[in-house]
């Protein structure tokens, strides 16, 4: 999983100077045109026990919608504002 925030599909959650793992996927929801993005992560660091789920509907894939909010929430639990 560190390696998908590090040079795969969930590079837009990466946090400098942090190790974070996770991943992306989308999901169809019945008949909609849109999939819902998703990022599922965490952060292996022992000083910030955090891990999330990420859910944007109807807004595409996850490597574009969901893992960029994930880096945000990432920063700002590990104190970056």
């Amino acid at each position: 999983m560190r390696s998908v925030v590090q040079s795969g599909t969930g590079t837009r959650a990466a946090v400098s100077g942090l190790k974070v793992a996770g991943k992306t996927g989308s999901s169809q929801i019945d008949t909609k045109e849109l999939t819902n993005a998703w990022f599922i992560g965490f952060l292996d660091e022992p000083e910030y026990p955090y891990a999330l789920c990420v859910v944007v509907e109807e807004a595409g894939g996850g490597a574009s919608a969901a893992a960029p909010i994930a880096g945000s929430l990432f920063r700002f639990l590990a104190g970056e504002r």
